[in-house]
């Protein structure tokens, strides 16, 4: 189990830095991201995103080195986004899937 969440944390670290998998694949992913850590998915596409984000805006000055690392910066994103889940509920990670190019049958059930 503990080489699979570390191969799930450099592959999402790839991910975010650069999004240029298919639809599926990134979903497929998130989905087991969500399921190994037993996250909600709006939580998990939220913060996912913020990761994203963060690794982008960074990319000249921060260097991720180990999987410790990677989980640290995605535990913070898991609080952001539940922060912003609770301030904002469902919208906010409604819109973050969209931007993602994500359509999940969970986020717009809930619209």
């Amino acid at each position: 189990m503990a080489n699979f969440c570390k191969v799930i944390w450099r592959v999402a670290g790839r991910m975010a830095r650069v999004i240029t998998l298919k639809q599926e694949e990134i979903y497929e992913h998130l989905q087991n991201i969500r399921a190994v850590f037993s996250l909600d998915e709006e939580l998990t596409l939220l913060a996912f995103s913020l990761l994203h984000r963060y690794l982008r805006s960074m990319s000249s000055n921060l260097v991720l080195k180990s999987d410790a690392e990677y989980m640290y910066v995605f535990l913070v994103c898991v609080s952001l986004a539940q922060k912003a889940l609770l301030d904002e509920g469902d919208a906010a990670a409604s819109n973050l899937a969209r931007s993602l190019g994500l359509e999940c049958a969970k986020l717009a059930a809930n619209q």
